[in-house]
């Protein structure tokens, strides 16, 4: 399995080029993030990884300061000119101790090593202040959308795609295990929607970066594995995350 890092330096650019041209394809998989996160005016809110900063203008939007962790210089390149970014990895974020109100994390953590996992929750406790929420979401194992990660995009990228899934619980377990109280975790299901299947398929062909693949053959690939769904409103995809959430104790600062 390739590291977040090679992975996104490879195919970054596609992935920022896919939701440029349809910057609300994912609307629903964000505002379930946005429902736990809950961002305010005046807030300082971390988003790590960052990625293009599809998750980080949302938060901007609703009044927050925003600061991004993104690993992958290439990948980040969209954040530079609107956002306060370091690039660096986020089990090893250049914040103080106790000095972000909230952080947000958006389906990247499968891309790491199990040490890089727990080092990322470890921090996130680290940098919020007493009281401060986390709110993150990623797959979980066993699902279809684990199932075409580690299925049709591990073949048709040229990183691959091995993702380290979560069970029902991980989400939970990883957040206790940093120090993390009054956690949740649900499973939420939704689509992605397109204006039509055309856009559909090149939204998804160029999101996972499926360059071995031809895009001619991209609407076959999705109607065999996920599936399409057409109606008036446009073409959706289905996808599903696991999202949690979990506050860092009052009264017990990092250091």
């Amino acid at each position: 399995m390739t590291t977040y890092t090679e992975t996104f330096d490879r195919r970054g650019h596609l992935y920022n080029s896919a939701m440029a041209t349809f910057p609300n394809a994912r609307d629903e998989e964000l505002r379930q993030l946005l429902n736990r996160l809950d961002p305010k005016p005046a807030e300082v809110i971390v988003d790590a990884p960052a990625g293009g900063g599809f998750v980080a203008e949302a938060v901007a939007a609703a009044g927050a300061e925003v600061i991004c962790i993104e690993p992958s210089v290439p990948f980040g390149k969209p954040l530079a000119a609107r956002f306060k970014t370091h690039v660096a990895p986020i089990w090893n974020m250049p914040l103080a101790d106790d000095s972000v109100d909230k952080l947000a994390r958006l389906a990247g953590l499968h891309h790491l090593g199990h040490a890089e996992l727990q080092g990322s929750f470890n921090e996130a406790f680290r940098v919020l202040r007493p009281g401060g929420l986390i709110a993150v979401a990623d797959v979980r194992a066993d699902t279809p959308t684990a199932a075409f990660l580690n299925g049709p995009v591990d073949t048709w990228t040229e990183t691959g795609h091995q993702g380290h899934f979560f069970k029902p619980g991980g989400l939970q377990a990883q957040l206790e295990a940093a120090g993390f109280q009054h956690t949740t975790e649900t499973l939420e299901s939704f689509f992605w929607t397109l204006p039509d299947t055309t856009s559909l398929c090149g939204f998804v062909h160029n999101l996972f970066g499926l360059v071995i693949l031809p895009s001619a053959q991209t609407e076959a690939l999705l109607r065999q594995g996920p599936g399409i769904h057409q109606d008036a409103t446009g073409a959706h995809f289905p996808w599903a995350l696991a999202y949690a959430t979990a506050r860092k104790p009052t009264g017990t600062p990092a250091s």
